[in-house]
């Protein structure tokens, strides 16, 4: 009974083994039950190692099989999308799950390619742009790409000068430092300098830590400014409040208007200018402070003129207290209501008389009276003039006349 369950579970183990050798076979093999399948024909000039069984790529995507490879009896000839004509040896037939002359434009490419480092073809299909359909009668040519080791091969022999020359460069760097020409050769061989900066460096570590520490004390209450800044709202809203009155006295409005002194300043020419000039004359002003010219230099550098001053400020003083005191005739004036009045009709006076020589010019001016007749008309005034000469000359001849009149008058009274 034993042996009997024994062969059951080897029979059972033995099916179940080969029905996971068959579904692996079929999932390798790309073998499905459904879908269908497509059969193509690519001619091609060199297929450059491409093997059975190597991928064919739609879109990235694994799409079919190439199914054999065999040579053509007789050459054909193919024109490509860029116009030349290439000579096909080789034919490949491929199977795929996609109907290609559905899916191919007229510029679509077919190539053979490598699968990678490791060796390897694949056949990568690349649909094309142009959006026109692809002629069933058009044959399918796959080219090969050169090899990706081949490839490389002519990159590094294109490129044979400058790698010799990075060879060159390399052998030549290592060498100074061998001989501690270079700074860095320098650094490697000079065990001084090589101290000096590991003395540096151990100072910038220590900067490190402490600027970590000092940064650190900002989230918490710190005693200094910036951490008070940071961790004050109070303190950081009455900073911002300054910066943005200095932003207002230097730059202006928000709007950018430089409405701001400073920014007057540095961008008005005329302004700028006449700050210059300002400034050139408070250096003058200055200069004649210095050397004594001037009033006020004159005033502050000489003693004497300084007395003087202060002694007719101490007498201007004593004036205001004597005034304070009512001492004189002004502080008499000023606080006597009778002698204001008096003083106050006597200048009333004087301009009522000065009203009416105002009055008395204005009638000259305008020919009022004898005086203002005698004035203006010329006539008269020279018959005037020429009355006063005779009376003049008549006063001079009985002056002249007198002592002969006193004598004879003696005479004629005595006998």
């Amino acid at each position: 009974m034993t042996t009997r369950k024994l062969d059951v579970l080897l029979g059972l183990l033995f099916f179940s083994a080969l029905l996971s050798l068959g579904a692996i076979t079929i999932v390798l093999s790309d073998f499905s039950f459904v879908g269908e399948r497509h059969d193509f024909e690519f001619i091609s000039p060199d297929v450059g190692y491409l093997r059975q069984g190597d991928p064919v790529l739609v879109d990235g995507m694994p799409s079919g099989k190439v199914q054999f490879i065999e040579r053509l009896g007789a050459p054909l000839y193919a024109t490509l999308e860029d116009g030349s004509e290439v000579r096909c040896a080789v034919k490949v037939k491929v199977r795929m799950d996609v109907d290609l002359l559905a899916l191919l434009f007229e510029d679509a490419s077919i190539i053979i390619e490598d699968r990678g480092v490791l060796g390897g073809r694949m056949i990568r299909v690349l649909e094309g742009r142009s959006g026109i359909p692809r002629s069933p009668d058009k044959p399918l040519v796959a080219i090969s790409s050169p090899p990706l080791v081949q490839a490389l091969g002519g990159v590094v022999g294109d490129s044979a000068d400058d790698i010799q020359a990075t060879f060159a460069n390399i052998r030549l760097v290592s060498e100074r430092l061998t001989t501690g020409e270079s700074a860095l050769g320098r650094l490697i061989s000079d065990e001084d300098l090589s101290n000096d900066l590991t003395t540096i460096i151990a100072d910038v570590k220590s900067g490190a830590a402490s600027f970590a520490d000092f940064s650190d004390s900002f989230g918490t209450e710190g005693d200094g400014t910036l951490s008070k800044l940071i961790n004050d709202p109070k303190l950081y809203d009455t900073a911002l409040a300054a910066f943005e009155d200095i932003r207002g006295f230097t730059g202006g409005s928000e709007d950018g208007s430089n409405e701001g002194t400073l920014s007057k300043l540095m961008h008005d020419s005329e302004l700028y200018d006449r700050a210059l000039a300002a400034v050139d004359e408070i250096n003058v002003f200055a200069t004649d402070l210095n050397t004594g010219e001037g009033s006020l230099a004159k005033f502050i550098n000489d003693p004497e003129l300084f007395d003087t001053a202060k002694a007719m400020v101490t007498n201007i003083n004593d004036v205001v207290e004597d005034l304070k005191d009512g001492k004189g005739l002004l502080a008499t004036a000023l606080n006597d209501e009778v002698f204001a009045q008096q003083a106050r009709d006597t200048l009333s006076s004087m301009a009522t008389a000065a009203d009416d020589v105002k009055s008395f010019t204005a009638g000259l001016a305008e020919g009022k009276g004898l005086l203002s007749v005698l004035v203006n008309d010329e006539e008269l005034a020279a018959d005037v003039r020429e009355l006063l000469a005779q009376l003049l000359s008549g006063l001079e001849d009985a002056r002249e006349t007198a002592p002969v009149q006193g004598v004879g008058g003696l005479l004629f009274g005595t006998f």
